[in-house]
């Protein structure tokens, strides 16, 4: 719900952001008419343009095959562009439920943008919370990958 992306927006010419779902596509417009941000706006996945910088904020924990959208966002990233994932590491305890991942390996991940042509990759945790991740202590990661410039 922009949670991340639109304090960013002051510093961006062009903040567009997508979800699949509409009710949290309702609360990301809501946020930015509340906002006055004249540069930001909500767009329908069906249009989505090429893209210096893509920012996925707990976005892959409800994707069921990771690797097409890595591909898929690869694809939307202008040469030299950035994907940056903000996710959970990999809770061994949760693998039991079905409905998410249960985090995510880092070095793994690491390997799918690699195999994508992805470079420059490097990720750190930056939180650890307590009970904020199904009810279980969990860390967070940052990883920032590259597209190749070409």
């Amino acid at each position: 719900t922009g949670l991340v992306s639109l304090p960013l927006a002051d510093r961006l010419k062009k903040l567009e952001l997508y979800d699949a779902s509409e009710k949290m596509s309702a609360i990301v417009s809501e946020k930015i008419k509340n906002s006055n941000l004249s540069n930001a706006r909500v767009v329908k996945l069906d249009s989505v343009e090429k893209a210096d910088l893509i920012i996925l904020v707990q976005v892959l924990l409800h994707e069921k095959e990771v690797e097409p959208l890595l591909k898929e966002l690869y694809h939307l990233l202008n040469p030299a562009g950035q994907l940056v994932i903000v996710d959970f590491d990999l809770l061994e305890t949760n693998k039991e439920n079905l409905l998410v991942h249960p985090g995510f390996n880092q070095e793994k991940l690491s390997d799918s943008l690699k195999k994508l042509n992805f470079e420059r990759i490097k990720s750190e945790n930056f939180y650890k919370g307590k009970k904020n991740f199904m009810n279980t202590d969990a860390e967070m990661f940052i990883m920032i990958a590259d597209k190749k410039s070409f």
